[in-house]
């Protein structure tokens, strides 16, 4: 036999195990069983999550029984006036009502109006634990209490009162403005607080962020004074409910703005009150849009560092048809006995838009 040749029992055994092929049988069970050991608990995991998510007894942001399921009587009795004037003018149409929509719609048009989105499946789940005749009344008193609503509706506000741009980079602060109007929200702060606020509004726009009302409307390449005739359409339009824009340029000439005037002018009657002058109607002038605006004229940036500041009028505007330019005093356009004779021009503005007898504010 050669040096070379292989015995006939080494030539059948089988060749020999490298050091990666070194592993025993248990050890392959145990790495079966770990999957498997893994895969049991991803699946527990899934339903558990699944099972909180959906549980009726998911904790909300308040607790339900912290919530009331029945509104005050002051609001009851407004909602009976506007169900029974709907009903009188259904009845006079001849108009027949849709049937009641379910709890379940009523809560999303209510999330829609104050959140801007609908219930999660968690809100949902603790709204159905009570009865149904409270639970649209449940919801609604929830999301008074919720942040979101008031951030919510913040927004929409600022959209009116400010526009939907961001504004000259260095002067204004939307988040901040947003900011202050939800606080004053959440807060219960009176509605014409909030207007005068605005309208007065002086300072830094960082540490009085209801400058950013004025601020808005500055340009950045001259970022001396807010732009006056953009106030006065956004004060028009956002307070008084009136959109006056077309007397900018000329004359109501199509009878489409009237303002209410009075027709006795013998105001010095102390005796005389608002109830006892009849009202009538007169078309917009040109004049009562650039008077309006010259409330704004006073305020000037001079220091970034302390913000506006009011200084005195100084509106000029060149009249249609006319050659010359005019000065225009801060006037307003109509029921001007509302108005006081003394303070600051924008001042005396906030208290003659936010005044008891201005229906145009309380509208």
């Amino acid at each position: 036999m050669s040096e070379t040749a292989i015995p006939p029992v080494l030539a059948s055994a089988p060749p020999p195990l490298l050091p990666q092929d070194l592993v025993t049988e248990s050890d392959g069970k145990s790495k079966r069983w770990r999957k498997r050991l893994l895969l049991v608990s991803i699946g527990f995991g899934l339903v558990f999550g699944i099972a909180w998510a959906t549980s009726p007894r998911a904790k909300l942001l308040h607790d339900r029984e912290s919530i009331a399921t029945r509104f005050e009587p002051t609001v009851q009795a407004v909602a009976l006036e506007v169900d029974e004037a709907m009903n009188a003018e259904i009845a006079r149409l001849g108009l027949t009502k849709a049937k009641p929509a379910d709890w379940r719609t009523v809560a999303r048009r209510i999330s829609l109006a104050l959140i801007g989105n609908g219930l999660s499946l968690e809100e949902a789940r603790v709204a159905e634990q009570l009865p149904d005749e409270q639970r649209s009344i449940w919801w609604t008193e929830y999301l008074l209490k919720d942040r979101r609503t008031y951030d919510y509706l913040a927004e929409r506000w600022t959209r009116a009162t400010v526009g939907t741009n961001n504004g000259p980079f260095l002067i204004f602060r939307r988040r901040k403005y947003v900011d202050w109007v939800a606080d004053h929200f959440e807060k219960g702060t009176p509605y014409d607080f909030v207007v005068r606020d605005l309208i007065e509004a002086k300072g830094s726009w960082t540490d009085s962020p209801q400058v950013n009302f004025l601020t808005a409307t500055m340009d950045d390449a001259d970022n001396k004074k807010p732009d006056a005739i953009r106030l006065a359409g956004r004060t028009s339009r956002a307070f008084l409910a009136q959109r006056i824009d077309c007397l900018q340029c000329h004359e109501d000439y199509v009878g489409k703005v009237h303002f209410p005037e009075l027709e006795s002018n013998d105001l010095s009657n102390d005796t005389l009150s608002n109830s006892d002058l009849a009202p009538t109607n007169r078309t917009g002038q040109q004049s009562d849009f650039h008077q309006l605006a010259a409330f704004f004229s006073g305020v000037k940036l001079d220091n970034a560092f302390v913000g506006l500041r009011n200084s005195t009028p100084d509106y000029r505007i060149t009249y249609l048809n006319e050659e010359k330019e005019t000065r225009v005093s801060p006037e307003v356009p109509y029921l001007r006995n509302l108005i006081p004779d003394e303070g600051e021009p924008r001042h005396r503005l906030a208290v003659w838009v936010t005044h008891p007898e201005n229906k145009a504010f309380a509208r």
